[in-house]
């Protein structure tokens, strides 16, 4: 990426970390943008239901969730192998 502001292509979008996407898409005040959330939304085919849910909301906050997410899906996998 050689600019924050920079638009990227959608073959840019598809090949970033999810990390690297949800940060191009925070405003200098750290909020997801809705304008950069549809593009990556179009580029990646994510619902509109993401955009939606992910909107307005601070990168720490969404990147938390995604934290979180993962800590859940990782205890399950351990008690389902016993």
């Amino acid at each position: 990426m050689s600019s924050e502001n920079a638009l990227l292509s959608f073959s840019e979008l598809r090949s970033l970390t999810y990390y690297a996407v949800l940060k191009w898409c925070a405003a200098d005040d750290g909020c997801l943008r809705r304008d950069r959330l549809e593009r990556v939304a179009a580029a990646r085919r994510y619902s509109g239901g993401w955009v939606k849910h992910n909107a307005g909301k601070q990168f720490a906050d969404a990147w938390q969730t995604v934290a979180e997410w993962h800590a859940a899906r990782r205890a399950a996998e351990r008690r389902r192998r016993g």
